[in-house]
C-alpha cells in the first residue's frame, strides 16, 4: 500500500489574495493553509517517504526523521540561512 499523499492536495492556487481567504474548499481550509499544506508534501515529506510501504513506517523512523529536520533547521539558522 503506498500512501499517495501528494493526491490529497489540491494543486490549483490561485493569486488572488481575496479568494485566498474565502475559499474554503477541502474540508474547509483556506487555500492558503492547503498550499502550505501541498508545500510541505512536495519538499519534505513526499521526497522522504515516496516508496515506503505504509504498513512499514513506525514512529521511530518518523521521530528519528523529524529530529533529523529540526537539527537541519536549526544549523541553517545559525549559519544565517533563516532570519
Amino acid at each position: 500500500m503506498r500512501i499517495g499523499i501528494v493526491s490529497a492536495v489540491s494543486s490549483t492556487p490561485t493569486p488572488d489574495r481575496e479568494k485566498e481567504l474565502v475559499d474554503r474548499g477541502e474540508e474547509g481550509r483556506a487555500w492558503s493553509t492547503r498550499d502550505r499544506y501541498e508545500s510541505y508534501l512536495s519538499h519534505w515529506i513526499e521526497p522522504r517517504w515516496r516508496d515506503a510501504n505504509l504498513h512499514d513506517i513506525k514512529t521511530p523512523m518518523v521521530e528519528e526523521w523529524l529530529s533529523k529536520l529540526q537539527r537541519q533547521a536549526k544549523k541553517h539558522h545559525e549559519l544565517g540561512f533563516l532570519k
